[in-house]
């Protein structure tokens, strides 16, 4: 079964970096390479609760 680009397009994405800089550009790469469900955070405290919210397809740390 072949997953199509809809669906990989779709994939939640979680960024995690104390440094809003990095996150900055890490959510505009994967927003211009055309992945919409993307969710960052820098505080390091708050990244558990969203991980078990989101369950996220790709955690970027």
């Amino acid at each position: 079964m072949l997953i199509s680009n809809k669906e990989i397009l779709d994939s939640q994405i979680l960024l995690v970096d104390d440094s809003e800089l990095s996150v900055t550009l890490l959510f505009d790469m994967f927003t211009k390479a055309g992945y919409r469900n993307i969710t960052s955070e820098t505080d390091s405290r708050k990244v558990a609760k969203l991980y078990k919210e989101l369950h996220p397809d790709l955690l970027v740390l």
